[in-house]
């Protein structure tokens, strides 16, 4: 009973169950619904070739059926994909994900993901398994300084970077840049060491916060995206009893003044090829969520397709070395900077971002055998709980 109520709690959604008269009003809610997502970016969405009669039908559809919202079915019907099944598996991805990985979380290794969530911990945990991972040089956390490295009082004098140390999405994070024993970053200040302490200690009254050295990418990826670092995420999967293996590849590149990646910065991502490690065409999303194709990088005119990405064996089985080592988690997507010496492990995510990888490789997650090592080991919580709008997509 103990364990329902903890799948009950990791499952239960904004949507639920609705019935007498709330089953009633849910197509009405769903047009509302539809209509209010319309106005907000409708006539974008018409520029780009959609007609105003398609974007309500299908959002007040799905949203209606699926339980899905009305952004969600903004990024991916109208993300240039190539059949409505593709379309309708996106949706049904997007909206259910986020609930799917919880219950995962909840009925796998919740240690193994707790590692992965907290930044600190991740980087001692490669540490003691010898991973190669981005260093760490000093830790703040409720306002001071709380850990240095090397412990000699200095920071190193080299370009640095700062983030959060349990955020996902890239925000608030800071690249700084050595130069004349200071560390200066975009918006123009140069700071002294001591000055960088107390910024960054100030900052940690909110949460802690991470400094590390700024990696450096390897020149044939710099030379497409030469500000931000970019990094290759690598999707592995292991289905319950079986040893992890690979399921998606693709490389983020940063565009504009963003100091990351993330598609929450207005990065950009290509879809890499498992064998040969090519890429494909870049895709982003503006700020509508409508998808862009990016044959070129937008700040350096480069073409992106088919330029390879080097170490890419390297970074898949380092990858999936890290998974063997992590524990009983269905799915991890893996950020890994390729450097001049080869791949490092920057972060690892129990909770990938499907919008990113869906949105990327133009391909539904259900159409992979992700359904396989996530879904699969779920059916039987899923159907105690009557959640009947994520088991339509596995039918």
């Amino acid at each position: 009973m103990q364990l329902r109520r903890r799948l009950w709690r990791a499952t239960r959604s904004a949507h639920g169950n609705r019935r007498g008269l709330a089953g009633l009003r849910r197509p009405v809610w769903a047009l509302r619904t539809a209509v209010g997502e319309y106005r907000s970016c409708g006539a974008d969405v018409k520029a780009a070739g959609i007609s105003p009669l398609r974007q309500l039908s299908q959002m007040w559809w799905s949203e209606l059926r699926y339980h899905a919202p009305a952004p969600v079915v903004r990024h991916y019907s109208f993300a240039g994909l190539s059949s409505r099944r593709s379309a309708r598996l996106c949706v049904i991805v997007g909206a259910s994900m986020p609930q799917v990985y919880q219950l995962a979380r909840a009925v796998s290794d919740a240690g193994a993901a707790n590692t992965l969530a907290d930044k600190r911990r991740f980087a001692a945990w490669c540490e003691a398994h010898a991973l190669p991972a981005v260093p760490t040089v000093a830790e703040f956390e409720a306002g001071a300084l709380v850990r240095l490295h090397p412990s000699d009082g200095r920071l190193p004098q080299e370009s640095l970077f700062s983030k959060w140390g349990a955020a996902f999405g890239g925000d608030d994070t800071a690249s700084w840049r050595y130069e004349n024993g200071r560390y200066g970053r975009g918006d123009g200040r140069h700071l002294t060491p001591t000055d960088l302490i107390h910024e960054l200690a100030m900052q940690s009254c909110s949460g802690l916060v991470l400094l590390q050295l700024r990696l450096t990418n390897h020149a044939e990826i710099a030379r497409l995206a030469p500000r931000a670092l970019s990094t290759v995420r690598v999707m592995t999967i292991a289905a319950a009893g079986e040893s992890p293996r690979f399921l998606a590849g693709l490389l983020r590149m940063g565009t504009g003044d963003a100091t990351a990646d993330n598609f929450a910065q207005g990065g950009i991502a290509a879809p890499i090829d498992a064998e040969t490690g090519e890429l494909g065409d870049a895709r982003g999303l503006d700020a509508n969520g409508l998808t862009h194709v990016h044959p070129i990088h937008p700040d350096t005119g480069l073409a992106i397709a088919g330029t390879r990405i080097p170490f890419w064996r390297e970074s898949v089985d380092l990858a999936l070395r890290a998974h063997s080592l992590l524990g009983d988690l269905p799915v991890v997507g893996w950020d890994v900077a390729v450097t001049p010496c080869g791949p490092v492990l920057v972060e690892g995510n129990w909770n990938p971002c499907i919008k990113l990888l869906q949105v990327a490789t133009q391909t539904p997650m259900l159409a992979t055998s992700l359904a396989t090592a996530v879904l699969d080991r779920l059916r039987e919580p899923l159907r105690l709980n009557d959640d009947r709008w994520i088991l339509s997509a596995l039918a």
